[in-house]
Order: C-alpha cells, then structure tokens, then sequence
C-alpha cells in the first residue's frame, strides 16, 4: 500500500466498495479484543514493577511530546510524532517481554492499563495540540 500511495495509483472504486465492510468491522474487533484481554487482577508484590513501568513510559513519552512539539516540522507529521509517545504498549512487546522472561501476569497487566491510560491521552493530545499545529 506504501508503494502504490508513493506512486499516486488509485485503487478501483469497486475494489474500495469491496473492501469496506472489512475496514468498517477493524473498528469493532480491535475493541473487542482490548476488551477480551483486558486483565486488572495483579499480585501485590509486582505491583511496583508495573507502576515503575508505566510510570517511566508516560513520564518520557511525554517529554517527546514536549520535544516533537517544540521541532519545526509539518504540523501533521508533529501530532502523528506526538501521538505515538502514548500508544498504548504493543502486543509484540508483551509478547517479546514474556519470551525474555517477564511475568505474563505483570506484563499483561501493564499492557491492559496502558490502554486505558493512552486512549483519554491520546484524545486529551489531540484535542489540546490539533488546533495549534
């Protein structure tokens, strides 16, 4: 899709009308799953670990937020920048930190509550920075 966007080809509008439901029903199902796995039950003793994480996420993420904002870029490119300094944590990160060893109770946990915290940030971002860049 990179290479047919870079060339300017227009894909046909039948093929568009086809693939429409498809596209209309990613919504639904990426709610969904962050429903289905969402996880808030965490052993006492590494509930510290996950505060420290999630903690150090947020507190970077949004000192490049400060920075990206501060970068005389396009706007869009600016608030796309801004945006991911606070994605939620990704599914292949939780899946890498079990493979090396992590807990998957803990870092399941992080992962659930960094969605609930990206979201109304992500939203917050956009709403305070949108107009301005």
């Amino acid at each position: 899709m990179l290479v047919l966007r870079l060339i300017s080809f227009d894909l046909p509008t039948a093929f568009l009308t086809v693939l429409e439901p498809v596209a209309d029903a990613n919504v639904f199902l990426s709610m969904f799953m962050i429903g289905l796995y969402l996880e808030l039950r965490l052993p006492r003793q590494d509930r510290h670990i996950v505060f420290q994480l999630l903690t150090l996420r947020y507190v970077m993420g949004l000192v490049f937020v400060g920075l990206f904002y501060l970068l005389p870029i396009e706007p869009l490119a600016k608030m796309i920048l801004c945006l991911l300094c606070v994605t939620p944590v990704p599914l292949f990160g939780v899946v890498n930190s079990v493979i090396a060893g992590v807990k998957e109770e803990s870092v399941g946990v992080a992962s659930s509550i960094s969605f609930l915290i990206s979201l109304p940030l992500m939203t917050l971002l956009l709403l305070l920075l949108g107009p301005t860049v």
